[in-house]
């Protein structure tokens, strides 16, 4: 009777190992699980952080051309008549 008490009693502790060892196996699962899906966040992270700063460049750079001003001289004279001399061939326009 001992040994089939012994043999009985090893089953049991061999089914609670295979149960420990179960969960051990889903425990080591859900951390490759996490591991995954952090580098998984951190790429995502990384390429919208990547997008917006293109974003931001290319935002900025239009409209970005040379932008060429004319320069007029502005005299008034004791009336309130002024005069406008444009820069580039110097005519004057009274206003």
């Amino acid at each position: 009777m001992k040994l089939k008490e012994d043999i009985y009693s090893l089953k049991q502790e061999l089914g609670d190992i295979k149960q420990e060892s179960f969960a051990m196996e889903m425990l080591k699962y859900s951390k490759r699980q996490n591991k995954i899906l952090f580098v998984i966040i951190l790429i995502l992270l990384v390429f919208w952080f990547a997008t917006g700063s293109y974003l931001i460049w290319v935002l900025n750079d239009i409209g970005a051309e040379e932008i060429t001003t004319e320069s007029y001289e502005i005299q008034q004279d004791a009336e309130g008549n002024n005069n406008y001399i444009n820069g580039s061939d110097n005519s004057v326009n009274n206003g």
